[in-house]
């Protein structure tokens, strides 16, 4: 039997301790989902093999303590990156372009590097950190097709040491060419206080906590217009999004330019290191109570 879902918020990720709670709880739905009667013919034995502490260090994005560990060496590293900057302004960008948008059955074929390219291309000439993100849509027309459901590849940035005038001027650059699902803005990018840019960085990481929709409405005044909301998504649809990450690793969800051009590679030369060293005390701790015995 399948475990009851739970209808719950979703809790504002916002410090470590916060994406923490989140990855476990993602973490802990999707082991029970794999292990019920409903999950077990839809969850591959390498799915489950991807989130066991021993393949941590391997990075997969599926893996909760890679996640978390990524998380803790980025925060310290962005308060470094961002404290030497003398006061320069700081913004986050949400980046949504259409045309990323794609089947959930089509959506572990794509390729990451085209939308990482992309990002490349709009960002050219600022320093950022970033991180490229799936969000799940349980319900949307893509491509002119009936509805159903869908995957938006898009991407979280922090842009620093650019003037406001400046990354305004980028936003409206990237709005002319390009638009988001209902004909929305692809870009959204607002200013931050430094000292809300840590958070934004554990924001960036946080796992698929949600699931959208969107359908038509009838206007009272006649017309069609478009609407969206988002709830929590269920331990089923995350298990659509562990298959869509498949054997994915974190390097290739991460972006950056211009100074922080090699921010994330020491990131992830770093979680790799402190995740062996977990990894082989535990070992040894076990060996050490089995040669007790």
């Amino acid at each position: 039997m399948a475990p009851q879902w739970q209808p719950r918020g979703r809790p504002l990720v916002h410090n470590l301790d916060s994406l923490t709670r989140a990855v476990e709880e993602c973490d802990r739905q999707f082991r029970e989902y794999a292990g019920s009667g409903r999950g077990r013919d839809k969850v591959g034995d390498e799915a489950i093999s991807r989130i066991s502490f021993r393949e941590a260090k391997s990075l997969y994005v599926t893996n909760a303590k890679s996640r978390v560990e990524i998380a803790r060496a980025s925060g310290l590293a962005i308060k470094r990156l961002i404290s030497n900057r003398d006061n320069q302004p700081v913004h986050f960008a949400t980046l949504t372009p259409v045309e990323f948008v794609v089947p959930v059955d089509q959506a572990h074929r794509f390729d990451i590097g085209l939308l990482r390219e992309w990002t490349t291309r709009q960002l050219w000439g600022f320093d950022y950190v970033g991180t490229v993100e799936a969000a799940y849509y349980a319900i949307t027309e893509v491509q002119a097709v009936a509805p159903r459901p869908a995957v938006s590849w898009h991407v979280h940035a922090i842009i620093y040491g650019a003037t406001s005038e400046r990354v305004e001027l980028l936003e409206q650059s990237i709005n002319a060419h390009h638009h988001a699902l209902l004909g929305k803005d692809a870009a959204r990018i607002s200013r931050l206080e430094v000292a809300d840019a840590l958070a934004r960085v554990y924001y960036m990481l946080k796992p698929c906590q949600s699931r959208h929709r969107t359908w038509k409405r009838i206007r009272k005044t006649g017309g069609v217009a478009m609407d969206q909301n988002k709830d929590a998504i269920r331990p089923g649809e995350y298990a659509k999004m562990v298959g869509v990450f498949a054997d994915r690793t974190f390097d290739s969800f991460l972006v950056a330019g211009g100074s922080a051009g090699q921010f994330w590679p020491e990131i992830l030369e770093r979680t790799r290191r402190r995740l062996r060293q977990r990894y082989n005390a535990e070992q040894a701790r076990i060996q050490q109570l089995i040669d007790g015995h």
